[in-house]
């Protein structure tokens, strides 16, 4: 990532390469930490998993609220509940086919972790 992206990104936002590496690297790790986050929320019960992922969204929503210098949420003022309905919603579009898709994405990730010699402990896998 930092021989692909750093010199970019350094000139496009006026940084300098060691930032853009900082940056970089740290923006790395906290996607992975958040997949492996939905790797666990998708292994529980839908009600679980709803909630779980509204409260991702919820934290998300207020990190763009401020990216894009919009006032942030008055603090009676909860989301969840819409962003619970928004995932229902998603799923129920997708109803056809997500249940499993994501359980042959879960089955594909056991497989190739086994392949290279990790374990990760998950029932019945």
């Amino acid at each position: 990532m930092e021989k692909a992206y750093a010199r970019d990104l350094a000139a496009h936002f006026g940084i300098s390469r060691i930032e853009a590496v900082k940056f970089l690297t740290s923006s790395e790790r906290q996607f992975r930490q958040t997949l492996i986050l939905y790797g666990h929320v998708l292994m529980q019960d839908d009600t679980t998993a709803i909630a779980l992922m509204a409260e991702q969204l919820e934290e998300m929503a207020k990190a763009f609220l401020a990216a894009v210098g919009l006032p942030p949420l008055p603090e009676n003022v909860d989301i969840k509940p819409l962003l619970q309905y928004g995932i229902a919603q998603a799923m129920s579009l997708c109803g056809g086919d997500f249940a499993a898709e994501v359980e042959a994405t879960v089955d594909h990730v056991a497989q190739q972790l086994r392949v290279h010699g990790f374990s990760y402990g998950a029932p019945g896998r």
